[in-house]
């Protein structure tokens, strides 16, 4: 698809050079494309201590033995959660801001936002070794980054690749392998927002982008149906779907076709529960799979109310018993109280949500200009706050 003209009107390019998923190991594989590359500085591994043992050590010492330049490694401390926030970022651009001409990011979504992001306020390029099929950000050029305990999205750099190890991903744990299907679930309702906004606010749109993303939701359900292991998903199928879905962001330059108001729900959610210093009990794919099922209610809501408005807008959103049933296949939690959501919290982020992006229309927005967003929010609590 990129390199050439669309005829959406733009030129839909990426700069992942390769992609490369490895029956075992992928350590040659990264020093042989390093060993070709001519870089000035050094090679940094980041990795927090989990990614570290998991893989990281591995891929720095295979570097440092092998690549005939110096090899440095950053380690973030602790066992507790990495948060991609202004100390994290600050700690890694303090350790590479001197002497690194290349990050090598080892983990999945923490890991590789903070290292997208600092690559490109260093202007230094990275790459990124995948340890969990766990979000869909591998290939983006964005960064969702907490700010003041908000998540704020900003522009990032690709990486020029990405490797990933099968027996490492198998490897891990299984809520995060949960965690990328919740996310890939969540592209359902992204997209119908998106072609929403394009039909009554004249929003850019491109068919060919958003079939893209369509195949890569194909690609993580076939997972399902081609599994095997502890969680019955085939974590190749997976991760080919979570890098299709980031070369998807990457074609229209924003989260666009892969973040709508499930992605809304979720970041509200975090951003609560954090204000009231509460560590969210979940890992964000995870919560995306749920508040997708919310959001297929609030689309069930509205076709309800305005039945003649929706088909006339084309749109197909995806039903709530849908949605249900790609939950527990993928063995995700159902309702929002399972993740620590009570009834008024869910209340309040339909009702608010929106104003965390005020510009990127969706169906919160919608019921918000029609005077319908409380008893929307009625609704959902109704179906799903117990």
């Amino acid at each position: 698809m990129g390199g050439g003209g669309c005829a959406c009107g733009r030129v839909h390019e990426s700069k992942v050079q390769s992609v490369r998923i490895c029956e075992a190991s992928c350590e040659e594989d990264l020093l042989s494309l390093l060993e070709g590359l001519h870089l000035e500085g050094d090679v940094l591994c980041v990795a927090d201590e989990y990614t570290w043992e998991v893989q990281g050590k591995e891929v720095y010492q295979e570097l440092r033995g092998h690549l005939g330049r110096s090899v440095r490694s950053f380690v973030f401390p602790g066992r507790k959660r990495l948060h991609p926030d202004e100390h994290a970022v600050g700690a890694l651009t303090i350790s590479a801001h001197s002497g690194v001409g290349m990050i090598v990011a080892v983990g999945s979504g923490t890991i590789n936002d903070i290292c997208r992001f600092v690559s490109f306020v260093l202007g230094i390029p990275y790459l990124v070794v995948a340890t969990a099929p766990s979000m869909d950000g591998y290939a983006s050029s964005v960064s969702p980054l907490l700010v003041n305990g908000k998540k704020q999205t900003f522009p990032a750099h690709v990486p020029f690749a990405v490797f990933a190890s099968r027996r490492v991903l198998q490897e891990a744990p299984a809520e995060l392998i949960r965690a990328g299907m919740g996310d890939m679930i969540g592209k359902r309702t992204a997209l119908t927002d998106w072609r929403l906004s394009h039909r009554r606010k004249g929003e850019y749109y491109c068919p060919e982008v958003a079939s893209l993303m369509e195949q890569a939701v194909d690609a993580a359900l076939d997972s399902l149906r081609s599994g095997d292991g502890a969680t019955g998903v085939d974590v190749t199928a997976l991760m080919e779907g979570l890098v299709l879905s980031g070369l998807a962001m990457e074609y229209v330059g924003s989260s666009r076709p892969a973040s709508g108001s499930e992605h809304h729900l979720v970041h509200y959610w975090e951003y609560r529960l954090l204000d009231a210093g509460v560590e969210p009990p979940f890992f964000h794919g995870s919560a995306v799979g749920v508040a997708t099922l919310c959001i297929a209610h609030c689309y069930a809501f509205m076709s309800a109310r305005l039945p003649d408005l929706v088909s006339d807008l084309g749109l197909v959103p995806p039903s709530p018993s849908e949605v249900h049933a790609l939950l527990v296949s993928s063995g995700l939690k159902i309702r929002p109280a399972q993740l620590g959501i009570d009834g008024n919290l869910l209340h309040d982020s339909i009702r608010q949500a929106s104003e965390l992006r005020p510009h990127r229309y969706t169906i919160l927005q919608m019921a918000r200009e029609m005077d319908l967003i409380d008893d929307m929010a009625d609704y959902v609590v109704s179906h799903l706050g117990g």
